[in-house]
């Protein structure tokens, strides 16, 4: 989110930071004054959860240990919701996390502290590789794949692209022991010396060496908007790396310029976009509607049993300024029909990176019986949003705390997706080997060649890998490693909703 995360105030905590009088003896009653140096946030931690968290049953009987550092008694917290089973046989909380293979690899709510930077600020300080993908090329040797460079950013601003790959850094060829060194320093390195390659035509071209520092920049929402011709239509193409209320301006004057270009179909592509704010997925939605949607129901936030009991759910709805969030008006989304494309139709480039705001962008647009045509991988699967604190303040301290407390619902009352969307078109690397990415919005991007195949014969393409192409140089394997190494965190993940 940037500066409106910075800037929104705290959603208001019932009785949250209020004086508790019960004993501390466990079963889910808190005490008025808990041991421990994180004890007081973590009182206020589970009181928010006890009356929003979206499985809150387990917690009014719940052993708690308020000593625990704050990070580990929110895991004990999730850990301990996830020993109770729902009608399915699964975690209660399953649908807090993201699952391969039957195990979950994390949870989605989180907190973080004072000591820890937000992710959401208005500037990064790097290099401007935001995404890099160690690849082995030998048994002993790898490269970084250059994945995503960062508009207007000193990789840049020295002519590095998607595609290509750096060979050495600081004079040392890339093995596994040293690779997440050199990984963070082509990151965040200052004169970081790198020998950076390209193929060109399946062969392989040694580019001059680059000497990259780390500056402060501002990191934007969207990476690249462009009209392209295909197959005699205009095709509308935006790269959007997250929902961020900051850029929904620029967002909007986007779609006038597709507008004023008679576009004749759209492409988003959210294989990098994590999600964001649903109000600015809202305003999306509406730029991609139309006055022919207006006031009609986009997202449905479902709570708790208690708190649908108590109160009416929270909607988001087409072109309607009224929202469930902030002060309760957000006048760009009524602002967006004007630029709006009124299509019936889109296309959208879509990994296991495409999350939360994201997937429900795909699931609010379906809800409309707009054909949403998905090109890529598997979706990330996150059908739940967070109402949240950015920087509150407790005990003098600042805390980011963003637990799950809603189910996103469109229009149908669908919200079952937590495996994710599949694709129509799956576009993945063979195995064994790894395709090096074209420039976005070329037909040397597997993804938007097959966007562009179906637009042009208006035929469902299926994708067929081009290995001789994988094999210009000796097979290539990904290196697996942790996602905050493969890239830096830099923008706010999730469906995030924030009220006064």
């Amino acid at each position: 989110m940037k500066r409106l995360l910075g800037t929104l105030l705290a959603l208001l905590v019932l009785g949250a930071c209020g004086d508790d009088k019960t004993s501390d003896d466990g079963g889910g009653k808190i005490p008025s004054k808990p041991a421990g140096k994180y004890a007081t946030v973590n009182k206020w931690m589970y009181s928010y959860m006890l009356q929003n968290y979206l499985w809150p049953d387990p917690l009014t009987t719940m052993k708690t240990d308020y000593s625990l550092d704050y990070e580990k008694f929110l895991q004990s917290v999730l850990d301990g919701v996830a020993e109770h089973k729902d009608a399915r046989g699964r975690a209660l909380n399953y649908d807090d996390g993201h699952w391969t293979d039957g195990r979950r690899e994390y949870y989605y709510s989180y907190v973080k502290g004072p000591e820890i930077k937000s992710r959401a600020g208005d500037e990064v300080t790097e290099t401007g590789l935001w995404k890099l993908q160690p690849v082995w090329i030998s048994s002993e040797q790898m490269v970084f794949v250059v994945e995503v460079v960062t508009p207007d950013s000193p990789a840049s601003r020295a002519g590095l692209r998607r595609g290509d790959f750096i060979s050495e850094v600081d004079g040392q060829t890339i093995t596994g022991a040293n690779a997440e060194t050199l990984l963070k320093k082509c990151y965040y390195g200052i004169s970081v010396r790198m020998l950076p390659k390209r193929i060109v035509s399946g062969e392989v071209t040694t580019l001059d060496e680059v000497t990259l520092s780390a500056e402060t920049f501002v990191d934007p929402a969207i990476y690249r908007s462009t009209v392209v011709p295909v197959g005699g239509k205009r095709v509308g193409y935006l790269l959007y790396m997250g929902f961020e209320s900051e850029a929904d301006r620029e967002l909007a004057e986007v779609f006038r310029t597709f507008r004023d270009n008679n576009v004749d179909e759209l492409v988003v592509d959210l294989r990098y976009n994590g999600g964001g704010s649903v109000r600015s997925s809202t305003l999306l939605a509406t730029l991609i509607l139309g006055d022919a949607y207006k006031g009609e129901t986009y997202c449905r936030m479902v709570y708790n049993a208690t708190r649908m009991a108590a109160s009416k759910p929270g909607v988001y709805r087409i072109g309607d300024k009224l929202v469930p969030d902030g002060s309760g008006t957000y006048q760009p989304i009524a602002d967006a029909l004007s630029q709006a494309l009124g299509l019936k139709r889109i296309y959208v480039i879509c990994s296991e990176n495409t999350a939360s705001a994201s997937e429900l962008l795909v699931n609010g647009l379906r809800g409309f019986d707009l054909e949403v045509r998905l090109v890529g991988t598997r979706t990330n699967g996150k059908n739940v949003g967070m109402e949240g604190f950015v920087d509150y303040d407790v005990a003098g301290e600042k805390y980011t705390f963003m637990p799950i407390t809603f189910y996103s619902e469109n229009a149908k009352g669908f919200r079952d997706y937590s495996d994710g969307f599949e694709p129509d078109v799956t576009v993945a690397s063979p195995k064994g080997y790894y395709l090096f990415p074209g420039e976005f919005a070329t037909q040397d991007d597997d993804c938007f060649r097959m966007v562009s195949e179906w637009i042009e014969t208006g035929v469902q393409p299926v994708f067929q890998t081009d290995v001789s192409r994988a094999a210009a140089t000796p097979p290539l394997v990904a290196q697996p490693l942790p996602d905050d190494i493969v890239k830096p965190r830099r923008h706010s993940e999730g469906s995030l909703v924030f009220r006064e």
